[in-house]
């Protein structure tokens, strides 16, 4: 994750998941940079509910990943060329149901379209916010934290 888009848009949800895929393809375990734009510098709190998604539909996609040669299909691949189309191809219409959409990306509009996800996720940010009440840590939970963090402390010194 992370990426060089100034704001929460299309360049970002183009690039970050493409480059997570790829990570998860070399065998990456873990993904840093949720949320962050600008370089990496900048954490937008929406942008950090669009990359939560974007992870869980590679990380879902990546446990089924099917390599058969049905699911690869390379054969309407090449039927198509490189500039045609697959919506009219057997295949897309017998396959087309398995795709899973997010639900920020999904949210009827009035009068016919889809809701913008950046305002879906901004939304559901300024509702966390207002409604997310986390209990705090137990005394044992606390003082083992502590410890913790003090023991990094003195092997920094």
């Amino acid at each position: 994750f992370g990426t060089d888009a100034p704001e929460p848009g299309w360049q970002a949800g183009a690039s970050e998941p493409a480059g997570l895929l790829l990570c998860a393809l070399c065998g990456a375990e873990t993904a840093n940079g949720m949320g962050l734009l600008e370089g990496s510098t900048l954490l937008y709190p929406e942008a950090l509910l669009l990359d939560s998604d974007s992870y869980h539909h590679v990380r879902i996609d990546l446990a089924g990943l099917d390599t058969s040669q049905e699911a690869f299909a390379l054969h309407v691949i090449k039927a198509v060329g490189p500039q045609g189309h697959f919506l009219a191809q057997k295949h897309t219409r017998d396959h087309v149901r398995q795709w899973q959409l997010s639900e920020l990306t999904t949210q009827p509009k009035e009068g016919g379209g889809y809701r913008d996800p950046i305002e879906l996720a901004r939304e559901k940010v300024e509702w966390i916010l207002e409604n997310h009440h986390p209990e705090p840590l137990q005394e044992a939970q606390q003082r083992e934290l502590n410890r913790i963090l003090e023991a990094a402390e003195r092997e920094l010194r």
